[in-house]
């Protein structure tokens, strides 16, 4: 019985990164930013696992989820939160360990790299040259880009557009299965 073995290839160009979670432990300026525009909003303070699950759901989905729906709050709220994160962001927000180094040796072959993120664009761009991670990411978009933010597959799709990816050469690394 002679079967022959099929071999495929898969050869990996581009690597889009989510941000908060899987490169950057934002965890405790998002719970901080977050706290304190729910003190200045006058809402409950939530307990409990919610404050460890935050950081997979757009701003607004946090806010939705504690039943803060009114429009005028929300926007509110999201200035808020972007005003305090922005101050508490670059002070708590911290690197996972080796990732440094793996973007430095993705850098050094040659892939491409980008980020796909849930974080907004002026929060990104603070946080990137604080945590010395500019250099490896040109191509960027965050969730105030697109209509559709994750676990939608827009921002991949506009990455690999912006890039000259192909699917089949991407790959895509985060902390969620959304």
């Amino acid at each position: 019985d002679s079967t022959a073995a099929v071999t495929t290839k898969i050869i990996i160009r581009t690597v889009i990164f989510d941000f908060d979670g899987t490169l950057a432990n934002t965890q405790a300026a998002i719970k901080c930013a977050f706290i304190e525009t729910l003190k200045a909003i006058q809402a409950p303070l939530p307990i409990g696992p919610f404050l460890d699950q935050i950081s997979c759901l757009t701003l607004e989905g946090m806010f939705h989820q504690l039943g803060v729906v009114d429009e005028e709050i929300l926007n509110y709220a999201a200035s808020d939160y972007h005003f305090r994160y922005k101050s508490v962001g670059p002070q708590l927000a911290t690197l996972f360990a080796g990732v440094s180094e793996t973007l430095n040796t993705l850098h050094e072959c040659n892939f491409s790299l980008a980020i796909g993120t849930n974080e907004v664009r002026d929060n990104l761009e603070t946080l990137l040259p604080a945590l010395r991670l500019r250099q490896y990411f040109p191509v960027t978009v965050c969730e105030d880009e697109v209509p559709h933010p994750k676990p939608y597959p827009e921002m991949a799709y506009r990455i690999m557009d912006e890039i000259g990816s192909d699917p089949s050469e991407t790959l895509i690394v985060g902390d969620s299965t959304l």
